[in-house]
């Protein structure tokens, strides 16, 4: 059986290792909407997973998005 104490240890090294992850993949978004301002395209308008891409895949992703929108959404 695991005591409180033992049990509070745990939890806290588990939510400061979620808490690094959640920055480190702000902070490897933040570049990524940069170049979504640059082609018009807002942060709402990627999606949650974008930041997991590769640069060359967000590329590409960027270049499928813009084309979707100078086509109407017709794809």
């Amino acid at each position: 059986m695991i005591d409180g104490d033992d049990l509070f240890d745990r939890f806290k090294r588990l939510s400061g290792k979620i808490a690094k992850r959640g920055e480190r993949e702000d902070a490897e978004a933040s570049p990524s909407d940069e170049g979504a301002q640059e082609t018009g395209l807002t942060g709402a308008a990627l999606s949650p997973s974008f930041s997991r891409l590769t640069p060359h895949q967000k590329k590409i992703q960027m270049q499928i998005m813009m084309r979707r929108n100078t086509n109407g959404g017709n794809a």
